[in-house]
């Protein structure tokens, strides 16, 4: 039931293609019918293209979504025109389909954490955390290629650093670089978030979407040890106000938010 309600938006998505479609074979043939008139192909792509994104705005997707809808008609008309062998769409879906195996039923698409707000993370954060002198850990939820992990883990030798990541591309990537670095304070697991064990975590981060948070905060309530904190980087929690913000000083306009458990 969770799953089937994680790939809800994939499935509105797909449908709303689907009706834009058959509102366009309906306008062609109409045309053609009253006025012997056949429209364009732009005129035809341009068509679908704002008939998908406005249904899915109706169906109430994400914005991101919006402008995937948009930009696949456009898509798909290249990648006819481009006649390359049917082998090459498997290839190209599969290795999507590795790299972005969160988009779908997690609803997470691929976010990096720049430099800037790494370290603000070591400055304002890490070094002020004192957890458990000994043994201080640091979680990423989501940690892509540990581009993050690697430099935090450069710069506090002192704390573990474990990345957690599903897309199988993105964790060999993370394990090969983890390896390659020669740094002995960073792991990396294949796991579930939402599977992964955070009871003796110190910093949980996460740099995902709004669709998990409020799950995200459910767990952080429940499984979190007293005075772990939880760092989003960007989205908040519905209905929770945040126990600090911190804003980064870079292009995008970061925005940190930190909550801390206080049960237990």
């Amino acid at each position: 039931m969770q799953r089937a309600k994680r790939l809800y938006p994939i499935i509105l998505a797909i449908a709303a293609q689907a009706v834009a479609a058959l509102v366009l074979v309906g306008i062609i043939q109409l045309l053609w019918r009253e006025f012997s008139y056949d429209i364009s192909l732009t005129a035809k792509l341009v068509l679908q293209s704002c008939l998908a994104a406005g249904l899915s705005y109706i169906f109430r997707l994400p914005r991101w979504w919006l402008w995937i809808q948009a930009g696949l008609p456009f898509a798909c008309y290249v990648l006819i025109i481009a006649g390359l062998p049917a082998w090459t769409y498997l290839l190209v879906f599969v290795l999507l389909l590795l790299f972005y195996w969160n988009s779908a039923d997690d609803r997470v698409p691929l976010y990096l954490t720049n430099s800037d707000t790494a370290e603000v993370l070591t400055r304002e954060i890490l070094t002020k955390q004192t957890g458990h002198a000994h043994d201080r850990s640091f979680m990423d939820m989501g940690c892509g290629p540990a581009g993050l992990l690697l430099q935090l883990a450069r710069k506090n030798p002192d704390w573990t650093f474990v990345g957690i990541e599903t897309a199988p591309l993105l964790w060999l990537t993370a394990v090969l670089r983890a390896k390659l670095s020669g740094l002995g304070n960073i792991k990396i697991y294949r796991r579930d978030i939402w599977k992964a064990d955070i009871s003796n975590t110190d910093i949980l981060y996460c740099f995902l979407s709004p669709a998990p948070m409020k799950a995200l905060y459910e767990k952080f309530c429940a499984e979190a040890s007293q005075g772990t904190i939880l760092v989003s980087n960007s989205f908040t929690i519905p209905d929770v106000s945040p126990d600090r913000e911190i804003k980064v000083t870079d292009k995008r306009q970061t925005i940190l938010y930190l909550w801390q458990a206080d049960q237990k």
